[in-house]
Parts: structure tokens; C-alpha cells; sequence
């Protein structure tokens, strides 16, 4: 399964548009934002839909491109960066800053959902070489390295 066909944004989709032409699923309702905040909240959108889509991918352990989704995670925060520069000249709305909390915890998420998957993998892949050794093996040598029986 692509990445495209877990977000469920098509083979042509990306992730502008699942997200909508505009980017954003803000509510039209309360104080209008700024350029840059209206920027940060779209930014945000698209990492917290990349986000979820890996994590929910992990969690039910359907196949997804991790090589593809930190690419798009990457440009994302990139962009984010660049933002949060023109942030040091202006401040950051409250609507924005309430979502920034948002995201944190759901990248902390993220992270323990990839921790957990890669410690599965190293358990797996020693588990294999240990057998892949002990197949190999002609049973001469102990696998911390000594010889078995008496000295010759």
C-alpha cells in the first residue's frame, strides 16, 4: 500500500489535496489571523496529516514509505522554519500557539509509535542472525568464542 492509498488522497493526491485547495480546515468563524498565521495553521494541517497517516499505518501495521512520508514530513518542517523566522518580527496568535501544542503531541506520538516499531525490527533481525549463526555453526565454538571440550 502507497502512502496516497493510506491518506486516502488517490493516486493523483497529494497532500495539498486532501487537504483542500486552500490547505486549511480551519473554522471560518473567530479573529481573523495573520498571513504567517494563516501559513503556520495550513503547515501544521499537512504535518499533522502526514503524521497521522504514519502513525495509524504503524499502529495496524499496513505497509507505508517511510522513505516517502519523512521526505513530506521534512519539506514540511522546512517550511515551518522558514515561518516561525518571520514569527521573531511579529507574534504568534493564540489559535496558533494552541496548535503548536497539538502537533507536539501528536509528532511525541509519532515517535514512540516508530521507537516501538524499530526495537520490534532490531528484536527480529537478531533473532535471525542468531539463527542464520547457529545454522551456519558446526557446533565447534561456543557462540562466546571458546572451544568446547578440553584444550588441545
Amino acid at each position: 500500500m502507497t502512502f496516497d492509498e493510506m491518506s486516502g488522497a488517490g493516486a493523483g493526491g497529494g497532500i495539498a489535496d486532501a487537504a483542500g485547495s486552500e490547505g486549511s480546515i480551519l473554522p471560518t468563524v473567530g479573529p481573523r489571523l495573520s498571513a504567517t498565521g494563516s501559513a503556520l495553521l495550513r503547515a501544521m494541517d499537512r504535518l499533522e496529516f502526514v503524521v497521522d497517516v504514519e502513525t495509524r499505518a504503524l499502529e495496524t501495521h499496513h505497509d507505508i514509505d517511510l522513505e516517502e512520508s519523512n521526505r513530506r514530513k521534512s519539506q514540511i518542517l522546512l517550511e515551518l522554519s522558514r515561518l516561525m523566522k518571520v514569527v521573531d518580527q511579529e507574534p504568534l496568535e493564540r489559535q496558533v500557539i494552541d496548535r503548536l501544542s497539538s502537533v507536539r503531541q501528536k509528532l511525541a506520538r509519532n515517535q514512540a509509535v516508530l521507537e516501538l516499531n524499530l526495537r520490534a525490527m532490531n528484536e527480529v533481525a537478531e533473532i535471525v542472525a542468531a539463527s542464520i549463526r547457529a545454522e551456519e555453526s558446526d557446533g565447534t565454538y561456543q557462540p562466546s568464542g571458546h572451544v568446547r571440550g578440553p584444550a588441545r
